[in-house]
């Protein structure tokens, strides 16, 4: 879904903070965010999920409405099946209070009902048992609301004016229009939809249009859609429309695409919806062929200002291709696979930005170096904010379709883990998702998209996640280099500053071009940063003219802040090897470090029981301008995780260096006796123990400032612990045996 604030009358709304500026990037004007559309607006605050009970598999809707473009009213009919998760005695469904429930018919007769607080309860008279499959009809009508981005509006276009009613329910708005379950757990496998309006008015819907009645001046115009759907997605708009169509070959199988427009747009728009046929064909070929194939797909001209991605039929303000290109990849990404909860949008709107700008890679419309730079630019144009939006937000429909962050930063996010783990394996990784059969046509969250990228790329993706994903912010880089006029031996030392707190390093492949004297050559140096003051070494064929970071755009950061600094000396401390193993019940380590720093003579060796707190525990001595090779052996090993660092003090600093961590896994003590997960976790986390007796074991639980939040002892063969209690986050699980530590693991809770 896209949006524009064009042809939308203007309400000025103070709630949603600072998000006026936070503008998506384009080449054309329709690819304007929500927050801004919003703004422009008065809202209505949500609920953040359905009121209705989860006790019931909707299976069926048939739906029967009746409207008049000229008038703000709606009068329908909702049959709805369903089969019975439990035992249950009634049934519940979301519905606004502004709408009137005339009747409710269960088994042939009329059962009693309450309306209240917006969810509509039928007592069904009666035990319906489990796995039983039943239907119940309600029968309603009035003025309905409207609430986010319009949800049932009422309007009217061209001249002389006519009369239009068009539905967009996302985030929260089906039950201002209908009563439906409007929650994120469960599709409705198939619809039928009638809708009956005054001749000569034409009505767009999801699926299949299965026959047009006419009824002494009305028509009824009946479609059949069987595919599972969210009720967010179910839609109708009726007006003087124009129909015309275009059609594709998808995988040797014809695809219609059914266009509905204004009578004064009808030029615009057969223009540049068959500039969407090679899009349609990339998709395809890329993420498998369009999901809804034996059907249709479709555009319908409405009074929003940008689009939204109705399933097989996108609603649209104009045609500009951006903007259909935008819809129309929401088909696989929204529709097919569709967030599992309003945190995880980006799932939705980061893939359809980022299925957007793989058209500008193919060259089928605008510049992808630009999309990059410009993206990356807003979205580093203020410090905070998290792809992943919290919990506390989800009511903030202006947050969860911040442009900067669900769209822009999320497709980014996309972006940089397709740069980190290839090609290859980034593709695979997202048509695996898709295609999972717990997933396809269903819901789907976060965790379950990095499962597929990990599995694809054989990499852990905890920390990139952690620290993209759910962390806040950017990094702003410093790099500093000196090349060795004999030996051509370039040195570069890397520094970054985050701009918020929740991340305190960001791990990355970084890419740096170096250029020669005279222009000739350039030489591509790419390598893992994992440290804050690393530097490395590259044997260069030329003299460097100068370097430049990121050339490609393909990581996130601050460029505005961005230092690339030439010394004039040889960087003073150089550590060329920091590495240790494990021998018997021993660590050994060894430390290859060069120091051309005539005021440091020390070097220090930290050792930490869990990777946060260190104690010093060697200091070597360092000769001047060699490389110093040195060895330590420790002999007090007492977890199952050992984690050193170095530290030194440079020429002037004020401040101590610190190498990257090193851990060693010491497997022959403790023999990998515990094990947690799921990892990242939701209300729980379990730890499985195959050690026979675990009355003695004891697990604590730190925050990242290293305060204390749980503790426990014992532990059974599978222990769960509730985490409900605790804000989400990173934590340090520690597991003890007789107040030794035996094992340590990153955890993140999230909801």
């Amino acid at each position: 879904m896209v949006f524009s604030t064009k042809n939308v009358k203007i309400f000025f709304s103070i709630f949603i903070f600072n998000l006026a500026i936070q503008g998506i990037y384009g080449q054309e004007d329709t690819h304007c965010n929500k927050a801004s559309f919003l703004l422009n607006r008065q809202l209505e605050l949500r609920t953040i999920t359905s009121g209705a009970t989860d006790n019931a598999d909707i299976v069926f809707h048939h739906c029967k409405w009746q409207i008049d473009p000229n008038s703000r009213f709606i009068s329908g009919q909702i049959k709805t099946n369903f089969i019975a998760k439990t035992d249950l005695s009634s049934i519940e469904f979301d519905l606004h209070n502004d709408l009137s429930v005339s009747s409710i018919e269960f088994r042939g007769g009329s059962v009693p009902f309450t309306h209240s607080n917006n969810l509509l309860v039928a007592d069904l008279q009666t035990t319906v048992a489990s796995g039983m499959n039943e239907s119940i009809s309600v029968t309603y009508s009035g003025v309905p609301p409207t609430s986010g981005f319009g949800s049932f509006t009422q309007t009217t276009h061209g001249s002389p004016a006519a009369g239009i009613i068009w539905t967009l329910s996302e985030p929260y708005g089906a039950k201002d229009w209908w009563p439906c379950k409007q929650n994120l757990n469960d599709k409705i496998d198939s619809i039928r939809i009638e809708v009956t309006v005054p001749s000569p008015n034409k009505v767009a819907s999801n699926g299949i249009l299965e026959s047009v009645t006419p009824n002494g001046g009305f028509e009824t115009y009946t479609y059949v859609h069987n595919y599972p759907i969210a009720a967010y997605l179910v839609a109708f708009a009726a007006t003087n429309y124009v129909f015309y169509e275009d059609n594709t070959t998808i995988g040797g199988q014809n695809l219609t695409t059914e266009n509905y427009v204004y009578p004064e747009s009808v030029v615009a728009f057969q223009q540049n919806t068959p500039l969407l046929h090679p899009v349609m064909q990339y998709f395809s070929n890329t993420f498998g062929n369009y999901p809804f194939l034996s059907e249709k797909y479709g555009h319908t001209q409405c009074g929003f200002g940008g689009g939204m991605e109705h399933q097989t039929n996108s609603f649209v303000g104009n045609a500009s291709l951006g903007l259909l290109t935008h819809e129309l990849a929401h088909q696989w990404f929204g529709d097919k696979v569709t967030c599992g909860s309003w945190q995880d949008i980006w799932l939705n709107e980061g893939f359809a930005s980022y299925l957007t700008a793989l058209t500008y890679e193919q060259g089928i419309q605008s510049s992808w170096w630009d999309w990059k730079n410009n993206v990356n630019n807003n979205i580093t144009s203020l410090t905070n904010g998290s792809v992943y939006v919290p919990a506390t937000d989800t009511l903030n429909t202006g947050r969860v379709f911040n442009s900067r962050l669900s769209y822009n930063k999320g497709a980014y996010a996309l972006h940089m883990i397709r740069w980190k783990i290839g090609d290859a394996a980034f593709f695979s990784a997202i048509n695996n998702y898709l295609n999972d059969a717990s997933i396809a046509y269903k819901y789907a969250k976060t965790p379950q998209l990095k499962q597929y990228f990990e599995a694809a790329s054989g990499t852990s993706l905890t920390e990139y996640f952690s620290d993209y994903v759910y962390g806040e912010g950017h990094p702003t880089y410093t790099f500093t280099w000196y090349q060795d006029p004999i030996t051509k031996v370039l040195q570069v030392k890397v520094n970054q500053t985050t701009s918020h707190p929740s991340v305190g390093f960001f791990d990355m492949k970084l890419h740096l071009r170096a250029q020669s004297i005279g222009g000739l050559a350039v030489e591509d140096l790419i390598f893992e940063n994992t440290a804050n003051d690393q530097i490395f070494y590259f044997s260069m064929p030329f003299d460097i003219l100068s370097l430049d970071f990121d050339p490609d755009r393909n990581v996130l950061n601050a460029r505005a802040g961005l230092q690339i600094i030439q010394s004039a000396t040889t960087l003073p401390i150089t550590l060329i090897k920091f590495s240790g193993k494990s021998i018997a019940k021993n660590n050994q380590l060894e430390i290859v470090i060069r120091n051309t720093d005539p005021e440091m003579s020390k070097l220090y060796l930290e050792k930490s029981k869990d990777g946060l707190n260190f104690e010093e525990i060697e200091t070597f001595s360092l000769a001047q301008s060699v490389e110093n090779k040195l060895f330590f052996l420790d002999e007090k090993v007492n977890t199952s995780v050992s984690y050193y660092r170095l530290k030194w003090k440079e020429i002037n600093a004020f401040r101590y260096t610190y190498s990257k961590i090193l851990s060693i896994s010491n497997s022959q003590i403790f023999e990998e006796k515990i094990f947690v997960y799921p990892n990242p976790c939701y209300k729980s986390v379990n730890i499985q123990s195959t050690m026979q007796d675990g009355n003695n074991i004891q697990y604590q639980i730190f925050d990242l400032h290293g305060k204390l939040v749980m503790e426990g002892k014992g532990l059974e063969s599978k222990t769960k612990l509730d985490l409900s209690n605790i804000p989400n986050g990173k934590y340090h699980l520690v597991i003890l045996n007789k107040d030794k530590i035996i094992g340590t693991e990153e955890i993140i809770k999230q909801d």
